[in-house]
C-alpha cells in the first residue's frame, strides 16, 4: 500500500471527524456550512490540476479550520447570551454567515494559491 493511499485515507477519516465532532460540540449550523463547504471545494478544487493527495490534504485543513472557527464563535455567542441576554443571539444569528463567509473564502483563496505553487512546482521538475 503506498503512503498516498494512506494519507488520504487518514485526510478523509479526519474530514468525517470534523463533521461529527461540529454536529456533536457545536452546532447544526456549523455542520452545515462544514458540508456546503466539502461540496463547494470537491466541486471546483478537485477540477484542478494537482494531486489528490494535496486537493484532499487540503480539505482535511479546511474542516478543521472551520470547526475550529465555528467552536470559538459558538463558545463566544453561549458567553454574549449569558453576559447580554437575548438580543445578542439575535445579532449572532444575523453576523453568522458573514462570519463563516470569511473563513471559507480565506481558506479557498489560500488553497487556490497553494494548488497554483504546486502546479508550478511540478512544471519545473
Amino acid at each position: 500500500m503506498k503512503l498516498s493511499s494512506l494519507l488520504k485515507g487518514f485526510f478523509v477519516v479526519v474530514i468525517v471527524l470534523s463533521i461529527l465532532s461540529s454536529y456533536r460540540f457545536v452546532n447544526l449550523e456549523s455542520t452545515v456550512v462544514l458540508i456546503v463547504f466539502n461540496l463547494l471545494f470537491i466541486g471546483l478544487a478537485f477540477q484542478l490540476s494537482g494531486k489528490a493527495t494535496a486537493k484532499i490534504g487540503l480539505l482535511a485543513l479546511g474542516n478543521l479550520i472551520g470547526f475550529l472557527w465555528n467552536f470559538i464563535f459558538h463558545t463566544f455567542a453561549d458567553a454574549g447570551v449569558k453576559c447580554l441576554g437575548a438580543t445578542f443571539n439575535e445579532f449572532y444569528i444575523l453576523v453568522y454567515p458573514f462570519l463563516n463567509a470569511l473563513w471559507i473564502v480565506s481558506f479557498w483563496s489560500l488553497s487556490l494559491t497553494f494548488l497554483r505553487y504546486y502546479r508550478i512546482k511540478e512544471a519545473l521538475a
